[in-house]
């Protein structure tokens, strides 16, 4: 009987030893740290920070050049001013640009490079800007 409840002290004891401990848990890999803000700026409100899943599902199609460099795109959603979008062609990214006018269903966008978009081109939201102080 000596002998059982040494073997079953041991075991409980090895257990516990082997048992990883974390100190200082770390932050969430989707979280994202909090960005130092001016005194003069306001802080993004959530429903405006990504990842989240309701801007992340606001797309687009980019329909046709209008005046020089901006592009009509119809989208499914309202993207925000001076957001910044990724322009893909078959699932590979292929230019970036912002968002200079929205509505509803389409945006006017401003391509980094105007020679590498076309129309069909997919639109898909980066990066949302903050609201204007």
């Amino acid at each position: 009987m000596r002998k059982a409840t040494v073997l079953l002290f041991l075991l409980t004891a090895i257990q516990g030893w082997c048992i990883p401990v974390n100190p200082a848990p770390t932050a969430s890999p989707t979280a994202s740290p909090s960005p130092k803000l001016l005194p003069h700026q306001r802080p993004i409100p959530l429903e405006m920070q990504l990842p989240n899943a309701n801007w992340q599902r606001i797309r687009g199609t980019v329909v046709r050049p209008v005046d020089g460099k901006l592009w009509y795109a119809r989208t499914n959603g309202l993207m925000p001013l001076n957001s910044i979008i990724s322009i893909q062609r078959e699932g590979s990214k292929i230019n970036g640009g912002k968002v200079i006018e929205a509505a509803r269903d389409g945006i006017f966008l401003e391509p980094w490079a105007g020679d590498s978009i076309q129309p069909g081109d997919d639109v898909i939201i980066e990066s949302v800007a903050p609201p204007p102080p």
